[in-house]
């Protein structure tokens, strides 16, 4: 458990930079990945001056580490506190669900990066996979982390 711990810790440190960085472009940042709209999306993108997009870019970096830190230590987490009688398709959904959600993530980072170089050129298929991913790491994501919880607060509630 020690790792998983270590490793939320590096995750903590990693949004908050990541969110410094990202801080100057406003709510735009959170509207270009929650939008089913392409486009929106696209004004969004092209409506950000040079400045704005360099910005956007010098995040991308950083991010590209920073799912494989999440889902490290998510599926540290899950493996952590499985008993010898968790089913073993439980313990594969622990590891298989942060895995894919990263996995989700760099590909929106890679739609993205090509996204912010030419903004004139995204397509709504290219925007709209760009929103599915966006919504699938994060259901992934906070699906596991809410899982993790749940287990955490019963075996609490069965340790009394």
């Amino acid at each position: 458990m020690r790792t998983a711990v270590a490793l939320f810790g590096a995750y903590v440190v990693s949004q908050a930079y990541i969110a410094a960085l990202l801080r100057p472009l406003g709510r735009d940042v959170l509207r270009v990945q929650t939008t089913g709209d392409p486009d929106e999306f696209c004004r969004i993108m092209t409506g950000w001056s040079p400045e704005q997009r360099l910005q956007y870019r010098k995040h991308l970096l950083p991010d590209t580490l920073h799912p494989l830190l999440y889902a490290s230590a998510l599926a540290a987490a899950g493996i952590a506190g499985h008993e010898p009688s968790t089913p073993r398709w439980v313990r594969i959904v622990a590891v298989a669900a942060p895995a894919a959600s990263a996995v989700c993530d760099l590909s929106e980072n890679a739609l993205h990066a090509r996204f912010v170089n030419h903004p004139h050129r995204v397509t709504r298929e290219a925007a709209r996979a760009s929103t599915l991913l966006t919504r699938t790491k994060w259901v992934l994501a906070c699906g596991t982390a809410g899982a993790l919880i749940t287990r955490t607060l019963r075996k609490r509630r069965s340790a009394r």
